[in-house]
């Protein structure tokens, strides 16, 4: 196959200065979904970690999900950002997955959900993007319960400058049921690596379910 010559090639950039290229099929529907994985990591000496969206599912994050102790209402707040490197335009309904689940030292102590919101971020003000979304409850049983949701956050045309930042804030949710030992969150692993204890609390996610949390962009591809 023979591509029309002035067809420009298009490139958007993701975190950590990658760059990820548009196929012929993207440029030839007009919009080209790039997916980004929310991730965490500890900066040297920092005590608390710093979330970020990548394009590149091979990076593991630490932790690989985050959790909480259980309890009622907002337990955890953290923001996963992207700065773009060149104008950009967003434009259309933004998928979002992520697992979620409970451990419970028995049957229903703890519930779990998650809302989402997305952010244009220009010179430091964040200009809310579409409607925020809450997934539905996961019902927390014996040991660990965990499910993967879809959400979708229509966004309107906007236009990204260099430097212009999009952001995912996700808060994790919960409810207790009755008293016991708990714990609630979501996956936020780029490698999709399983879930596991560590000093940051039990496992939440089943083993061989995804932990990754992806978000996929529609950017507008400009072909003229």
């Amino acid at each position: 196959m023979t591509l029309n010559p002035s067809i420009k090639k298009v490139i958007t950039p993701a975190a950590e200065g990658a760059i990820a290229s548009y196929d012929y099929f993207d440029i030839a529907s007009g919009t080209g979904i790039k997916n980004f994985y929310a991730c965490q990591s500890y900066a040297s000496g920092a005590t608390t970690h710093t979330g970020f969206l990548t394009t590149d599912a091979s990076i593991q994050s630490d932790p690989i999900a985050e959790k909480v102790n259980g309890g009622s209402g907002l337990l955890t707040s953290k923001n996963y950002d992207v700065a773009f490197n060149l104008p950009q335009i967003i434009n259309g309904d933004i998928k979002i997955t992520v697992s979620q689940g409970t451990y419970c030292s028995q049957a229903d102590e703890q519930h779990a959900y998650v809302t989402m919101r997305l952010y244009k971020v220009s010179g430091g003000t964040p200009v809310q993007l579409g409607d925020e979304v809450t997934t539905l409850t996961t019902l927390g049983a014996t040991g660990i319960s965990s499910e993967q949701k879809v959400v979708i956050i229509t966004v309107p045309k906007t236009n990204f400058k260099k430097d212009d930042i999009l952001r995912l804030t996700v808060e994790g949710r919960g409810k207790a049921v009755s008293a016991g030992n708990k714990a609630t969150g979501y996956g936020c692993d780029p490698a999709s690596r399983d879930d596991i204890l560590t000093a940051s609390g039990a496992a939440l996610i089943t083993a061989g379910e995804t932990t990754q949390l992806k978000v996929g962009v529609p950017f507008v591809v400009d072909v003229s």
